[in-house]
């Protein structure tokens, strides 16, 4: 998954206007992915490296009963 602005998503290039935008759509992302038939039941976890450990440290704190676990590298 591509942040906005980061990789090959539409946007100012490594502009972030809010930080809970980010936040915000990675959890959409997720939840949707989650209620799909195929993914119901199963675990989720989080795997978050430099700025995307911030980002699931963040997405973890929106909702902890969501999520089974977090790996987050520095």
């Amino acid at each position: 998954m591509d942040y906005e602005g980061h990789g090959r998503s539409k946007g100012a290039r490594c502009y972030i206007k809010k930080f809970s935008d980010i936040v915000n759509d990675c959890y959409d992302y997720y939840t949707s992915i989650s209620a799909q038939e195929k993914y119901r039941g199963k675990g989720r976890f989080l795997y978050g490296e430099s700025m995307g450990g911030a980002v699931a440290l963040l997405l973890h704190k929106k909702d902890p009963s969501f999520w089974n676990g977090a790996l987050l590298v520095a």
